[in-house]
């Protein structure tokens, strides 16, 4: 019974190293489970409780670059649906910078979107597209099941961080949004994972 607690212990433990080795920070993991020698942290936590801090991990990977939560994108086939759910049942309100900026030429994303918020972190309620990837000729389509996106100050150094690390990555550039430079890529659980830079 022991064993078998350690090994499950050595299972989360590397799990947990995966993905700071990806993100800088583990999901849905508390700070206090990890070393203060594998991430150190500056800065704090805005008013709804979100990370907003400069990341640096070990002393060779060591940089300035910010990371933060910036939205997260569900697809669906009815997004009026959808909108009026997030609206009447969990009270978002409506993120008035976004229509404006979509790329809505030929070669961007043309389906219906509905931009909502909390006051800190937006959701994009998005058609679902599973002809994105084949159209654009990338390998990840993040309209498929949706995605989470971070928001860098740096798009070149983390890209540089993705391929130190082997992760490939799409990229997608100004595709959806006017001024965004848009990368996909998975997690190690396949979940698609945005990050953009957006050049204002």
């Amino acid at each position: 019974m022991k064993q078998q607690r350690n090994q499950a212990g050595s299972v989360i433990r590397r799990n947990i190293e995966a993905r700071i080795r990806v993100f800088g920070v583990a999901p849905g993991v508390g700070l206090g489970l990890i070393s203060l020698r594998q991430r150190r942290i500056s800065a704090g936590r805005n008013t709804h409780g979100i990370n907003t801090h400069r990341i640096t991990q070990d002393k060779d990977t060591a940089t300035d670059m910010k990371l933060q939560l910036h939205h997260i994108n569900l697809c669906t086939n009815n997004v009026p649906v959808m909108d009026d759910f997030y609206r009447t049942v969990l009270d978002l309100g409506d993120e008035p910078t976004m229509g404006a900026n979509r790329a809505k030429d030929k070669d961007g994303y043309l389906g219906a979107v509905s931009f909502v918020t909390d006051g800190t972190t937006q959701m994009h309620l998005a058609q679902r597209d599973l002809g994105a990837g084949f159209r654009t000729g990338q390998a990840i389509n993040p309209l498929e099941r949706g995605h989470i996106a971070f928001r860098t100050d740096d798009i070149a150094t983390f890209k540089k961080r993705l391929e130190e690390k082997g992760i490939p990555y799409s990229n997608y550039g100004a595709w959806a949004i006017k001024g965004w430079e848009q990368i996909f890529f998975h997690d190690p659980e396949g979940n698609v994972i945005e990050v953009h830079q957006a050049n204002e």
